[in-house]
């Protein structure tokens, strides 16, 4: 009989590694997740592991065979690490390699959702202060808050409490000032409140210091004076405090050249002419103390008049006033008399400047002339009337 020799030949595979699935995982902001990721080799064909770069990836090391015998499928593992911070909520991708001794590779994804947990704003604490009568506190208030979640553009502030400071809030700087004249602490208390509605106080006092508020004249009334004669003024009418009544200033005057003038201790001015007058303008400044040493001053003019152009009384001359006046060239004023008029123009020393006859209108140029304050006297029938202009070049 015949023998036959058969060969069979067997060949095996050598199979690729496997990547076991590696499931979706969610975590909250600034946790710190370690977890197992394992492979599947033949026999005793080791596997190492890597993974994809991560801005929160932390640590992916291996720990070797974890199951499975030399004839079989045997798994291998590594443990991978992630750490977050309160900035890290997001979606991340991880893809994890496995790769034998071969240099055959498998691989698969992770996603790894990081949700956001809501930091609340917090306050670093505002410093008491002072704030003077009249002025005003500025706060920048992004300067005194954190949120690790938003930025300061998204926060809104409000205020929570205050007795006696009005408080404006725009564009998260806070303005405060009073409201009346109150002196002393008043407690203010301010919330800044994120998107997510969570918010933080805090409370800071603000001592309230009154300051002196100086006196106020009042502009005083242009006056004639004549030759021999005198008038009186009220100083009390024309002065006003916020803090002390009209009787508690102290009253004094300068700068009149000409007229003479006293002060009663009641408060009442007296201006007399102790000469003959020339044609000329006198200046009277007054004074106003009040207790705290604070003053005002206010000017008076006061027009002389001669006894040689001394105006009749009554006075029946009626014209018009100056026309513009301040002006810087040419001025005019009506005269609706009849018959002819006659215009004199001085100037502060009181010389004439101009002399001549006029009617229906004066209308003149002062553009030769030097700036300051004229005087026009006009005369018709006996009757005597008196302007002032103003030449401003």
């Amino acid at each position: 009989m015949k023998k036959v020799l058969f060969f069979l030949f067997i060949s095996i595979a050598w199979a690729y590694p496997n990547m076991l699935d590696v499931p979706d995982t969610t975590i909250t902001e600034g946790d710190t997740l370690l977890i197992q990721v394992s492979g599947l080799s033949w026999q005793h064909n080791g596997l190492t592991f890597s993974v994809s770069e991560c801005p929160i990836a932390d640590t992916l090391w291996d720990v070797g065979r974890t199951g499975g015998c030399t004839c079989s499928e045997t798994r291998w593992s590594a443990f991978f690490r992630v750490t977050t911070d309160i900035t890290s909520s997001g979606s991340y991708s991880f893809v994890f390699t496995c790769t034998d001794t071969a240099g055959r590779t498998d691989s698969d994804t992770m996603q790894l959702f990081v949700e956001n947990l809501p930091f609340p704003p917090e306050i670093s604490g505002f410093p008491d202060t002072v704030l003077y009568e009249h002025d005003t506190l500025l706060i920048d208030l992004d300067a005194y808050v954190s949120d690790p979640d938003h930025p300061d553009s998204l926060l809104s502030w409000d205020t929570v409490e205050s007795a006696m400071l009005f408080i404006d809030i725009v564009e998260r700087q806070a303005k405060i000032f009073l409201l009346s004249d109150f002196f002393g602490m008043d407690t203010v208390i301010l919330r800044v409140t994120d998107p997510d509605g969570d918010s933080d106080l805090d409370t800071f006092i603000v001592e309230t210091i009154n300051v002196n508020d100086p006196p106020v004249i009042a502009e005083m009334p242009e006056s004639l004076l004549t030759d021999g004669g005198a008038f009186t003024i009220i100083l009390d009418n024309f002065v006003t405090d916020p803090e002390d009544d009209p009787e508690t200033m102290s009253w004094s005057h300068f700068g009149n050249r000409i007229v003479s003038v006293s002060i009663s201790p009641d408060r009442i001015a007296t201006i007399a002419a102790t000469c003959p007058l020339p044609f000329a303008i006198d200046t009277v400044f007054f004074i106003a103390e009040d207790p705290g040493g604070i003053a005002d001053t206010a000017m008076m003019e006061v027009f002389l008049l001669p006894s040689a152009i001394k105006e009749s009384e009554p006075s029946r001359l009626t014209i018009g006033n100056v026309i513009p006046n301040p002006f810087n060239s040419t001025m005019t004023i009506d005269i609706p008399e009849t018959g002819l008029t006659q215009v004199k123009v001085f100037d502060q020393s009181g010389k004439i400047v101009y002399d001549g006859i006029h009617s229906v209108t004066f209308q003149w140029d002062f553009s030769p002339l030097p700036s300051g304050i004229y005087m026009i006297s006009i005369q018709n029938d006996g009757n005597i009337q008196t302007r002032r202009a103003v030449y401003l070049k």
